[in-house]
This record gives structure tokens, sequence and C-alpha cells, in this order.
């Protein structure tokens, strides 16, 4: 029903090709753009530790795993409620969990680092208090939830543990400390 005759012939795949192509080629330098400039509005506030340009890579990496996320937020629904299984398979879950649970934690470390990194040779008091601060307060707090989520037996990110909702919301787990 929502292929409205579409027969996989060559012309199909020539006109389906080139337009795809062209919002692709349009879509990335919009997305990266408007990612780049919402994360230096919060760049340049007063706030400290907030005036740095690590915001716009962080900012674009969420925006790209926050759309993987919603996919399967909005994808396992479909799968289970329009009989899908022939065509979202295990193995495309699978895939995704892999790339976002593999992912988004290296990035997240980077950024985390040079954000440290930024803060010891800023030369700034008041960066390294905020750096202080984190550490010593915000990430202390954030550390023990992860553990108690650990002993409590938290959903493993497998195909047969969490359900792919319950597996892209862990994946912003950093951010909420």
């Amino acid at each position: 029903m929502l292929a409205l005759g579409w027969e996989g012939a060559d012309n199909q795949w020539r006109h389906y090709g080139a337009p795809t192509a062209c919002l692709a080629a349009l879509a990335t330098p919009l997305v990266l753009s408007v990612h780049s400039v919402v994360s230096w509005d919060f760049a340049m506030a007063l706030v400290p530790g907030w005036h740095s340009t690590l915001f716009a890579p962080f900012f674009v990496d969420g925006a790209i795993f926050s759309g993987f996320a919603m996919v399967l937020v909005l994808g396992l629904p479909m799968r289970h409620f329009f009989k899908l299984h022939a065509y979202i398979q295990e193995k495309h879950l699978d895939a995704m969990g892999k790339l976002i649970l593999g992912h988004r934690p290296r990035a997240e470390r980077t950024s985390y680092l040079c954000e440290i990194f930024t803060s010891l040779y800023s030369g700034e008091h008041i960066e390294k208090a905020s750096l202080f601060w984190k550490v010593t307060q915000k990430l202390r707090v954030g550390a023990l939830d992860h553990v108690l989520l650990q002993l409590r037996g938290a959903p493993r990110a497998s195909s047969r543990g969490a359900p792919g909702p319950v597996r892209s919301s862990c994946t912003s787990y950093p951010s909420w400390c």
C-alpha cells in the first residue's frame, strides 16, 4: 500500500536516487550549521564553562545520535503494530544499538576530556572552580546513580535484553548527570 506502484525498475531507481542525493547534499550542511549556530548561542552565555568552541561538535554529535534514538523509538512500535518483523529484523536493531552504544560514549568521553583540558589550561580561576565543582559534586552523584543502576540490574544492550526505547534512552545517561 505504501509503495504506490513501486516495481524496482531501473528508471524508478534513477528517479529515486537523484532527488535523494540532492536532498542529502542540502540537508547535511543545514543540520551542521543549525546545530553549530544553536550551540554557539549557548556558548556566548556568561555562565562559566559555557564559552567554548567545543559546543558545536558536541551538539552535532548529540543531534546525530538523538536521530538514531528517535528512529528506534518510532520504528519499534511500528514494527510491532504493523507486523514489520520481516523488514525490520533483529540484526538491524542490533546494528543500530551497537552503533549508538558503541560510538556515543567515545564521543562524550572525548568531549569531556577536551572540556577538562580547556578548563585547566585556560588560566581563568572561575573555569577551574567550575570544573572542580563538576568533578566533586555533580559527577559524584551521577557516578553513584550509575553504580546503583548496575547493582539493581540495569537492562543490558542486547536484542534479548532491554527493548529498543530503553536502550536508546540510556545512550544519553551521561548528559543527565
